[in-house]
């Protein structure tokens, strides 16, 4: 998305996202570090620069923010062609074909050479995901792990995007009641493997994964001789959320 942007001349990119979406804050730093604007469409008007430390984040990148009611927000992001001329419009979580064939490039050549038979991703937009599906072989297994309760309706995008390939299933029992919510089993799945591993997840998408890749080791869904990989997606800023930080 950025190279079509700077390729077609347009001085900046305009997308789209909730209060806390990775999606605006990751945007707004790759518009910054390539010298192109950025603008965010964000869903809740009563919101400001100053509601959290992700909007905070964003605005700090020199994101121009616009806050405009929930009720028109899905509207306006579905059908957000041409509002402004100058910028390049992105989908919500960047998902598009610019978007998934980026994300093709996380796993590199170096995946084939390496013992890895299974492959853990948390899903949003499903963006990563696809993109994840079609950069492995086709005998590897990728298992999505759903952020949010209600995921069905994802599987027909996901097969927009990777045809024939039927390597994946989408899991969306791990949501944990939903997007953005947890429970003490979750939390101290994270903070075991952080004690353990000095490697941070955050509460939102990671952490939900590290609790799939258990569980399904517990109920037997993987076999004990299985060698999982697990994409680490960032999302890092969710460990400062005051909800996080009381927890």
């Amino acid at each position: 998305n950025i190279l079509e942007a700077q390729n077609k001349g347009f001085k900046g990119i305009l997308t789209y996202g909730g209060a806390y979406s990775n999606h605006l804050l990751a945007t707004a730093c790759a518009c910054a570090s390539f010298g192109l604007k950025s603008i965010g469409y964000i869903r809740g008007e009563e919101l400001n620069f100053r509601s959290n430390h992700v909007l905070k984040l964003c605005y700090e990148y020199g994101m121009e923010l616009r806050f405009i009611p929930r009720d028109l927000y899905k509207s306006l992001s579905l059908n957000s062609k041409d509002i402004e001329k100058d910028y390049f419009t992105v989908a919500e979580g960047g998902h598009n074909e610019n978007g998934v064939k980026g994300c093709e490039e996380i796993l590199g050549g170096s995946f084939k050479e390496l013992p890895i038979d299974t492959v853990f991703c948390a899903v949003g937009t499903s963006t990563t995901f696809c993109g994840i599906i079609r950069s492995v072989p086709l005998e590897t297994r990728v298992y999505g792990i759903a952020a949010i309760g209600d995921s069905k309706y994802l599987e027909d995008t996901i097969s927009q995007y990777t045809g024939h390939i039927k390597n994946w299933s989408l899991e969306g029992k791990y949501a944990r009641r939903g997007f953005g919510k947890y429970d003490k089993h979750q939390l101290d799945v994270m903070r075991s493997f952080t004690s353990e591993t000095g490697i941070l997840l955050d509460p939102i998408y990671t952490g939900k994964v590290l609790c799939a890749i258990q569980g399904m080791f517990k109920n037997q869904s993987l076999e004990q001789e299985c060698v999982p990989l697990m994409i680490h997606t960032g999302g890092m800023t969710g460990i400062l959320s005051e909800k996080w930080l009381k927890s």
